[in-house]
């Protein structure tokens, strides 16, 4: 890796983080708290993401087997993750590190004004010297707790990506990507991968860990996700000695996924929000956004959803999604206005002057996308 000042997102999952131990390894926090000091030190900038919330929950109040009751992971999760939290500050209180609590959900990330909160939030305690320690806010996920990040390596990318990281490291219990599963004749570790296709996510199969909710599969897509906005990713084995300090000084350690170039902040927030609805629109319409034009009431052909002015769509042309955009309209006034032209529109609506559905700088084409 480059020796460059660099901005640095490390997601340690369950597995790794507890090694032979049902709960997080204190070793281990500590070996890991002084690497990424040193890298502080080195002058990187570094956000820790990490799992274990639910299971250090478990060891604190004796449920031997994971729990099917989201409840009561719920409440697993609500004990562990001040435990955690306890045990992250005291590994890196050693070195005289300060860090904080980040708990996310992905709704943090699929409502614009909250996301640009957290990323200005983010972007302040790096500025003052304190480290994040972000994870997910499983006490209050419902349906993100069951099939939401994936042990936290969707998150691990969402947040490498809003934060403009260069780099993302997930540390694994296995070194890297396998050609076949690991130990069966004739696997052998994929060095580099340029892109995340279908016969890349057929290497990896659909098997999750015993202790998380991820696996190489959940690993793929956040790689596939954070590699499409610009950040490089390396998954390598966490518990490799000195694993940090090694994948920066250039050694090629575990799976390197090559990033591909950065979106714009506004297009990357559309290319990971969740939209809210779709307008269909027909070929003409869809040709004139691809000319950088902006979408009209009359390309508009129908309207699926609701939602609010501001609100994130999908546009759709003769049923396959071309581009991701902020609505200028509400579903109740776009679907009044569909199909008429401008002098219409704005006389049904009341409004003087332009009456777009949406425009060039809040669109991103689905096409142009890596």
């Amino acid at each position: 890796m480059p020796a460059k000042r660099q901005r640095i997102v490390v997601k340690v999952g369950t597995n790794t983080l507890n090694g032979d131990l049902d709960r997080p390894d204190p070793w281990y926090m500590a070996a890991l708290a002084d690497e990424i000091c040193d890298l502080r030190d080195a002058g990187h900038d570094v956000i820790l993401v990490t799992s274990g919330a639910i299971g250090t929950g478990r060891h604190i109040l004796g449920i031997k087997e994971r729990p099917r009751d989201v409840r009561v992971r719920q409440a697993c999760a609500a004990v562990g993750q001040a435990r955690l939290m306890q045990d992250w500050a005291a590994a890196f209180a050693r070195r005289g590190q300060h860090v904080a609590q980040v708990l996310l959900t992905y709704h943090t990330f699929a409502a614009r004004e909250s996301y640009l909160h957290m990323r200005e939030a983010m972007a302040k305690l790096l500025e003052m010297g304190i480290l994040p320690v972000v994870n997910e806010n499983d006490t209050v996920s419902i349906s993100e707790i069951d099939a939401g990040f994936g042990d936290n390596d969707r998150l691990s990318a969402l947040v490498a990506t809003k934060m403009e990281a260069d780099l993302l490291v997930i540390l694994s219990d296995v070194k890297g990507l396998y050609t076949k599963p690991p130990g069966t004749p004739g696997a052998a570790l994929v060095p580099v991968v340029d892109e995340v296709d279908d016969e890349v996510r057929a290497m990896a199969g659909a098997k999750t860990s015993s202790g998380g909710r991820g696996g190489m599969a959940s690993k793929l897509e956040a790689a596939a996700l954070a590699m499409e906005n610009g950040c490089a990713v390396v998954i390598t084995a966490g518990r490799e000695p000195h694993v940090l300090r090694r994948l920066m000084s250039g050694e090629p350690l575990g799976t390197r996924f090559a990033p591909r170039s950065r979106e714009s902040g506004a297009r990357r927030w559309l290319l990971l929000a969740r939209a809210e609805g779709e307008v269909h629109v027909d070929a003409g319409a869809a040709r004139a956004l691809a000319a950088g034009k902006h979408l009209l009431p009359a390309g508009v052909t129908g309207v699926s959803g609701t939602f609010d002015v501001e609100s994130v769509v999908t546009v759709v042309c003769e049923g396959r999604p071309v581009a991701r955009a902020v609505s200028e309209l509400s579903s109740a006034d776009l679907a009044r206005v569909k199909g008429l032209h401008t002098p219409e529109a704005r006389a049904l609506l009341g409004i003087e002057g332009a009456v777009n559905v949406t425009t060039k700088g809040k669109l991103l084409l689905l096409d142009e996308t890596p």
